[in-house]
């Protein structure tokens, strides 16, 4: 039998090397990556600010995005060593697209910078989320993925408690809610059941693939019980995403069997998959045996938006409407049926991940995002063609991403949700990377490279951690600040600290017809006007602007027709509805 060479370095050893990156600007990377999942997770700021379930997100995935980025880039030399180059290309001609789009599309440039009330989904949430997902492939391995599924498990215990005190009414928040009462740290109850779904899916790697009792009576029950509250919150999405996710975690597993991995039982299998997708997605569409339990009337209006973001596609296919401004012209694009049966709906987001970057960036920004997901699911491929064991932890993230992607065709965008998508991509495009060049490197006697001063390395890492994740909190808080003055101005009743709130940058669509709304009540039709007029010069394609200055001008005058005009060129289909 052979014996290992006593000098031989250790698998994490090897792994530093190859990445070429300080361990101890791997251990921070690794700690802030953790940190920006569990503080995303849970972060609102009820009786702060109007917005306190997106807006404080972006201030932490900007915040803590920057730090890792900072260190990550510490050693310019060591990250271009160590980074895939082809993750890094996509992302910087995603980021490039973004630019172009922020510079020369139609629409509110403060909206699409910061993102919509409601929302916060442009640029400079995209800029946060692909820095998590470079620095995530950075530190990728197999230590920090069973890390990484641990403080998942983590988090779901907590958001299950919540979603427990919500059902039965016991929340200690009184939240202005028009959903199911279950919404968890969320606030909808689609992306909260789609995170209980992640967390099953979790669970369910970790029970099949550890084959620990003692674990699987803990999962079991937080599995059963997320599966009810699922339930309970009227989403199918959540339940979608679990029985997709973990039948893929269950077709890894089974093919590695050493009875049952073969190819007899994993074609059936696969063949028994895919028919029960194709059910589902004809019961989806209210066709099937299934049509009664997966139907929704949503499903109808995701059709209408679908068909929306295609026509913005082809009518701005260079840099769509702009970054997160789909509401602006849902109305001018809408189907005439969706003008017919829901005159009066609007929404801001095209109810797909991907159509919502076609329509908001055009045809590139659709076709990098596709790219990205492609790549992903390339290094997966590779990853399992090398690896033929079950390994738990790198289940876990599979389904995480699998279960983010599916969601990702019938969901809109949200912060709370995309964290998940975008650093388990890094994770898996990561592993792959780094388990590649690992292979290639044979066992040495010591480590090359030259003798670094721990204690001075690790003093200016912090350094370089706290500026950037200044840096990184800063933009986004001005943002928050306003938000939260907005706020203490409508609670005070006074009518001129709100118009000076209001008009504060960066301002909001939201806030200016928030505005106009309690002016109007307040019969301050002049005031009202005049923050109108200011709406219409921050956004020109603003429907709801146009509306009101209609309704506030006199029948017949020249601002009454310009009013009328522009809302039928927004709204062509108005007259019919």
């Amino acid at each position: 039998m052979i014996q290992p060479d006593k000098h031989q370095i250790s698998r994490l050893e090897i792994y530093r090397s190859v990445m070429n990156l300080d361990a101890i600007q791997t251990k921070y990377i690794q700690f802030i990556l953790l940190s920006t999942v569990v503080v995303m997770a849970v972060s609102i700021t009820p009786n702060i600010s109007m917005d306190p379930i997106n807006l404080p997100r972006l201030v932490v995935l900007d915040a803590f995005a920057m730090t890792a980025i900072g260190l990550a880039l510490f050693s310019f030399r060591s990250f271009i060593a160590s980074v895939d180059k082809k993750f890094l290309v996509l992302n910087l001609l995603f980021l490039i697209q973004l630019t172009i789009v922020l510079l020369f599309a139609p629409g509110n440039k403060s909206e699409m910078f910061f993102g919509t009330f409601g929302r916060n989904t442009g640029y400079l949430a995209y800029i946060g989320l692909i820095g998590i997902a470079l620095s995530a492939s950075l530190v990728a391995n197999d230590n920090f993925l069973k890390t990484f599924s641990k403080v998942v498990i983590t988090l779901w215990v907590g958001s299950l408690f919540y979603s427990v005190l919500q059902k039965f009414g016991a929340d200690p928040f009184d939240w202005n809610n028009p959903y199911n009462s279950i919404i968890g740290f969320l606030g909808n109850p689609n992306f909260q059941s789609s995170f209980l779904a992640f967390c099953c899916v979790v669970g369910f790697a970790l029970i099949i693939g550890e084959r620990n009792k003692f674990h699987a009576a803990l999962l079991a029950p937080l599995i059963v019980i997320s599966l009810y509250l699922i339930y309970s919150s009227g989403s199918v999405q959540g339940l979608l995403v679990f029985l997709g996710s973990s039948g893929v975690i269950f077709f890894l597993f089974l093919r590695s069997h050493k009875v049952l991995g073969k190819k007899i039982f994993t074609f059936a299998y696969l063949s028994l998959f895919l028919f029960s997708t194709l059910v589902a997605v004809f019961g989806a569409l209210n066709k099937g045996p299934l049509a009664s339990f997966l139907y929704q009337d949503s499903v109808r209006q995701r059709g209408f938006y679908w068909n929306t973001a295609v026509s913005m596609m082809r009518d701005f296919p260079l840099f769509g409407v702009g970054l997160d401004s789909f509401g602006n012209w849902y109305f001018k694009y809408r189907p005439l049926r969706a003008a017919e049966l829901t005159p009066n709906v609007s929404t801001n987001a095209a109810h797909n991940v991907f159509l919502d970057f076609g329509a908001n960036g055009g045809i590139p920004l659709f076709a990098i995002h596709i790219l990205l997901t492609a790549y992903t699911l390339f290094c997966v491929v590779m990853y399992l063609r090398r690896e033929k064991g079950f390994n738990s932890g790198y289940a876990a993230i599979i389904g995480i991403w699998i279960g983010y992607e599916l969601q990702a065709l019938i969901s809109i965008n949200n912060l709370g949700i995309a964290i998940w998508g975008w650093i388990t991509m890094g994770l898996l495009i990561g592993i792959h990377h780094n388990s590649r060049n690992l292979e290639k490197i044979a066992p040495k006697k010591k480590l090359s490279g030259r003798v670094v001063n721990r204690k001075k390395n690790s003093r200016n890492l912090i350094l370089v951690a706290l500026c950037s994740g200044i840096v990184g909190a800063w933009i986004p808080g001005i943002a928050f600040m306003a938000d939260a003055n907005y706020r203490t101005a409508l609670v005070s009743r006074d009518a001129n600290k709100l118009i000076v709130a209001t008009k504060a940058n960066p301002s909001t669509s939201y806030r200016n017809i928030s505005t106009v709304e309690a002016l109007l009540k307040s019969q301050l039709n002049n005031q009202a006007l005049d923050i109108v007029e200011f709406m219409l010069i921050q956004n020109p394609t603003s429907y709801t602007g146009w509306k009101y200055k209609m309704n506030l001008s006199e029948i017949g005058s020249p601002a009454y027709k310009e009013a009328m005009s522009k809302l039928n060129e927004l709204d062509p289909n108005r007259k019919q509805s």
